[in-house]
């Protein structure tokens, strides 16, 4: 009985302790279970991640650079790491209160065709213009709000700036950051900032505002009496106020025709930005150079300049019967929306005849017999060829 009893108490004793050992063994069971419930659910958020770089999320599209002269070229950059498609994307100058933009109200935008991109890194460059990505806007030397908009015409980028800061160029400097600033041109590269200024004559530089000058007036021309020259703040001579000898043949000469905005009434491969057209009624050619041209908005003056004082213009003649165009020339002619343009004789008071952007004369030279529009739907600018005005205008 002894020995039936011990042997008893042994046999209950390994059952208790091999069913504790299973419930070791489940517990282990059950904290891998745990590892690899976390393990799934780290990799599910890199799935998630990597379906974002799909879809290509990371980029980041910046008006990069732009200039109120020449072409008003714009900069485009892509500062992410992926590459953005623009298709359905606008550029304008019309946008400038987020929220109530509306394209179909915008004749002056440009929308990016099917199919653009831009990669990580990468620059594009928009001139002015009326072809398929060129924009049909010019860019006011006064100052604007430039707006790039996503298909959604969610505000991708917008850039306010001020008076004359754009005329050279206007730039994030450095490349891609947030600060602006006055820049060399460098369109299609990295920035840089303005050199002018710096003491140095460098670059394409005439003059620096920080050192003498070391010519006169009549060393620029022949036709300079007398004056003083400046530095202007892009580096470049000022002969506004040198005095000339230069002749206006008034008698022959008038202010023909006048085009604020290329867009509107420029003439592919004839105009680049605003024009003005002088015209000759004579039969000998006639001499511009000592005429002035006075800009004025609502009675106040914004520019008054002689032709003679403008580089390349010191000898400007205009041909027997001929004309004369001024195309993209901020020093003579740079005029806002019906601006009064008045054309003036040699003493720069005398006002020869004048007209209102964007018209012309009727008749060439004839002042008597009315004007036209050039910048509507229908009308018909015509820079360097004789003036058409249509019947109903």
């Amino acid at each position: 009985m002894k020995k039936l009893l011990i042997f008893s108490i042994i046999f209950v004793l390994s059952v208790f302790a091999a069913c504790d050992d299973d419930d070791d063994s489940n517990n282990s069971n059950n904290t891998n279970n745990t590892n690899n419930t976390n393990t799934n659910n780290t990799n599910n958020t890199n799935n998630t991640n990597n379906t974002n770089n799909t879809n290509n999320t990371n980029f980041l599209v910046l008006i990069n650079e732009f200039t109120s002269s020449g072409d008003d070229n714009i900069e485009l950059y892509n500062a992410g790491t992926d590459p953005a498609d623009l298709s359905g994307w606008i550029i304008t100058d019309d946008a400038s209160t987020v929220g109530v933009y509306d394209p179909a109200l915008d004749e002056e935008k440009l929308v990016f065709p099917e199919g653009t991109t831009l990669a990580p890194g990468e620059y594009l460059v928009i001139i002015k213009g009326t072809d398929a990505m060129q924009h049909p806007f010019g860019i006011s030397s006064d100052g604007e709000t430039l707006t790039l908009l996503a298909d959604d015409l969610a505000v991708m980028d917008q850039i306010t700036f001020g008076l004359d800061e754009a005329e050279k160029s206007w730039c994030r400097l450095p490349n891609g950051s947030e600060t602006f600033g006055f820049c060399n041109q460098t369109f299609g590269a990295e920035n840089a900032a303005d050199s002018c200024g710096d003491g140095v004559l460098d670059n394409d530089e005439e003059c620096d505002p920080d050192l003498p000058l070391t010519v006169e007036c009549s060393d620029i021309n022949a036709s300079f009496t007398g004056g003083e020259l400046s530095c202007n703040s892009d580096c470049t001579i000022n002969t506004t106020e040198c005095t000339t000898s230069a002749v206006c043949d008034s008698s022959v000469l008038r202010l023909n025709e006048v085009c604020h905005k290329d867009s509107d009434c420029g003439v592919a491969g004839v105009t680049t930005g605003d024009w003005l057209e002088i015209y000759n009624s004579g039969t000998s050619d006639a001499s511009l150079a000592g005429c002035w041209i006075r800009i004025s908005d609502t009675g106040t003056v914004e520019l008054t300049v002689q032709f003679a004082s403008v580089a390349g213009f010191e000898n400007a003649t205009v041909p027997a019967g001929g004309y004369f165009l001024v195309d993209n020339n901020a020093a003579i002619f740079d005029a806002g929306n019906d601006h009064l343009i008045e054309f003036l004789d040699a003493d720069g008071v005398t006002v020869i005849n004048s007209l209102t952007t964007s018209e012309c004369l009727s008749t060439d030279g004839d002042t008597t017999g009315g004007t036209c529009t050039i910048d509507e739907t229908g009308d018909i600018p015509t820079p360097g060829t004789a003036n058409q005005c249509p019947a109903n205008n």
